[in-house]
């Protein structure tokens, strides 16, 4: 989000390939992929492309149609694990989420995670974005992803109040844990101990495990 802000494009509208490269490599990314989602008659329309972040060059153009967003996300992701050559025995025989299990059956839910995320990273207004997070875990307490963001939101605005939301955003979090990928997962029991907790021994081991 920085990059963006710092490269002119505060709302990540309109970003020019060549800024798109830089960010990818300055984050050491090896491709880096962009599109558009479009609605219309009860079906959505995702458009993606793939890039290489080396010399910025066209990989892969995905266009997939269809009612579920959700089963569309699943569908890409795969695309465009076997469009950067990642061989497809691995791609089968690696645990894989759905898209839909990580986030949350309540479409409603589902939409104020995407709004709340969008308030912090561009307008960095962490009120309205944990008035938002509230909000969608309000409709679906498993929604663990939202729960996380909750937790590290609540816990870097710096108010008491927040604080608290996110001590129960945690609880939440750890509850339905088993709805986060691994790598999420770890993060979750770090901060857990970390802020909430105050266990930096328990903290330490976490990381220890994750590496």
């Amino acid at each position: 989000t920085n990059l963006l802000k710092d490269g002119g494009y505060p709302n990540g509208a309109n970003v020019p390939l060549p800024v798109k490269k830089k960010m990818a490599k300055e984050l050491h990314c090896s491709y880096f992929t962009f599109g558009r989602v479009q609605y219309s008659n009860g079906n959505f329309n995702v458009q993606c492309k793939v890039h290489s972040s080396d010399k910025g060059k066209l990989i892969s153009e995905i266009e997939k149609s269809g009612a579920n967003y959700f089963a569309l996300i699943d569908e890409i992701s795969e695309q465009i694990r076997l469009d950067i050559a990642i061989p497809k025995p691995h791609i089968d025989e690696i645990e894989s989420m759905l898209f839909q299990d990580i986030t949350s059956e309540c479409n409603e839910a589902y939409d104020k995670y995407v709004k709340a995320l969008l308030i912090r990273q561009c307008d960095n207004d962490y009120n309205a974005c944990i008035t938002m997070l509230k909000e969608a875990v309000s409709l679906d307490e498993t929604f663990a992803l939202a729960n996380t963001s909750l937790l590290v939101t609540g816990y870097l605005s710096n108010s008491e109040e927040h604080l608290n939301a996110s001590k129960e955003a945690a609880k939440l979090a750890i509850s339905h844990i088993y709805k986060l990928p691994t790598r999420l997962a770890f993060k979750v029991k770090h901060y857990n101990f970390k802020w909430i907790k105050n266990d930096l021994d328990k903290a330490e081991k976490v990381l220890l495990m994750w590496r």
